[in-house]
Parts: C-alpha cells; sequence; structure tokens
C-alpha cells in the first residue's frame, strides 16, 4: 500500500489495487509549481478594464507569486448581476502555502479595490408586485360547517 500525507496532516492509505485500477492527482510529482485560479466578481458600474488593470498590479506586490509562468487576469462573465473574471496565478509550493498565498491575494484584491472604489456586489432581486381589482378577486367568506 501507499501512505499519503495530506496537507493537513491526515494520513491516507491508498491499497496498491486502488493506484493499479483507479487515477489520482499528485499536484507536485514532478513539480512543485502549482496553478491557482480564483474568481472575483464586480459591479456592472465599475469599467471592467480598470478592474483587470488592479488584479494584474496586485498579483505583481506578492512576492510568493511567480513571475513564470506569468499571471492572467480573465474577464470570464457577464452573470445576473455582476461581471466576473477568472485570476490566474502560480506558486512554488516548496517556498509557500496555497492557502496562505490565496488569502494574500485576496486581501491585496480587495485592498486595491477599496481604494479605487471598485464594489463587489451582492445577488439582488427585483420584486414587482401587480394590483389587483376587487372585483377580479373571487373571494368566498369562510363559513363553519356543523359536525
Amino acid at each position: 500500500s501507499l501512505t499519503i500525507q495530506h496537507w493537513n496532516y491526515k494520513e491516507i492509505i491508498v491499497p496498491n489495487s486502488e493506484l493499479i485500477s483507479q487515477t489520482f492527482t499528485n499536484w507536485t510529482h514532478s513539480s512543485q509549481i502549482v496553478r491557482t485560479t480564483l474568481y472575483v466578481s464586480v459591479s456592472y458600474n465599475d469599467d471592467p478594464h480598470r478592474v483587470e488593470q488592479i488584479c494584474q498590479q496586485a498579483l505583481q506586490e506578492i512576492p510568493e507569486i511567480l513571475r513564470e509562468p506569468e499571471s492572467a487576469v480573465y474577464l470570464a462573465e457577464f452573470g445576473d448581476f455582476a461581471i466576473s473574471f477568472r485570476i490566474d496565478y502560480y506558486i512554488n509550493m516548496n517556498s509557500t502555502g496555497y492557502l496562505r498565498t490565496q488569502s494574500i491575494v485576496l486581501f491585496k484584491i480587495w485592498d486595491h479595490f477599496k481604494q479605487a472604489g471598485i464594489t463587489i456586489p451582492y445577488p439582488q432581486q427585483d420584486l414587482h408586485i401587480k394590483s389587483v381589482s376587487p372585483t377580479n378577486v373571487n373571494w368566498q367568506p369562510a363559513v363553519a360547517h356543523p359536525k
């Protein structure tokens, strides 16, 4: 069998029969370089070109992010209530932690957005209330039925 130590120090024991018959993912088998993908949404009131620049600038300010392969910011989607961006960057797992770096990136983007007045929207719904004329309502008074 094979013993794998999970990032949170849990040990996973995999029988050899599973290794032969099933596929599995090893993030760092041949390289310690790992890509991280994040999604960030902004308001339709914000300039998407400016958002792209701010995200790129934030990534450049974080020393844990590798310069090669190059980070990228993509306009990903026009959603129901927000514009979404995909952010890809690379780290070396030997020198930094995956979740720690992700947190640094998100805080850095948050700080830059706040400084630039960029807003992260929350889902919104419009409620339309129809008025109904009392003559169109089929209303019947409740009648008590004897037992």
